[in-house]
């Protein structure tokens, strides 16, 4: 039953999890009020992860790119691609060594 319905609760217990939650006791609801009212707060609250904290939109594949695109994002990377990838990275941050010219 705690596997199905409280899967996040499962997992803090496993890796022995202290649960923490942060209390508000002030916010401000415009640029010069501040407010401890704790109903304003809540209401505030509510309002920002509703409508701006809204991350799945910035993760959501768009619509005019060709899902292609998306196809090979999730694969995992093999040892082979990420050492390829470090050594081109390291090449390039070689310094050039160029001769000097003295008068």
């Amino acid at each position: 039953m705690l596997l199905k319905n409280k899967q996040s609760h499962m997992i803090d217990s496993i890796l022995e999890r202290v649960h923490r939650r942060i209390k508000l006791d002030r916010i401000l609801l415009d640029k010069d009020i501040l407010t401890l009212d704790e109903s304003e707060i809540t209401d505030k609250i509510t309002d920002h992860f509703q409508n701006y904290a809204n991350w799945i939109s910035d993760y959501t594949p768009q619509p005019d790119i060709p899902d292609l695109l998306y196809t090979y994002c999730t694969d995992p990377i093999t040892i082979d691609e990420l050492q390829s990838n470090s050594l081109s990275t390291l090449m390039a941050r070689q310094p050039v060594i160029q001769p000097l010219h003295m008068k």
